[in-house]
């Protein structure tokens, strides 16, 4: 079984810049969907409220998931579960 997170994240100032729509530039409230045992260095799907849908470099999928256990400790009420077969 494959659990996913859905998770809105704040505003994310990484090395690179701010991690941001590439189309309407919203910067904060992202929302990132991630396979919470997916580790890898491959860019996870974001998403802004316009429902513009991207993957992004600055933020891999091992990243996110480093953000969703830290999220689940310290604010589970941001974080949807959903399991898929």
């Amino acid at each position: 079984m494959t659990v996913v997170a859905r998770m809105i994240l704040p505003r994310l100032d990484m090395a690179a810049g701010v991690v941001a729509c590439p189309e309407c530039a919203q910067d904060d409230a992202l929302v990132v969907t991630v396979d919470v045992e997916d580790t890898s260095e491959t860019p996870a799907f974001m998403r802004c409220d316009a429902g513009h849908q991207w993957a992004d470099q600055q933020v891999t999928r091992g990243f996110a998931v480093e953000v969703f256990e830290l999220m689940k400790r310290e604010f589970p009420d941001l974080i949807r579960l959903s399991a898929m077969d």
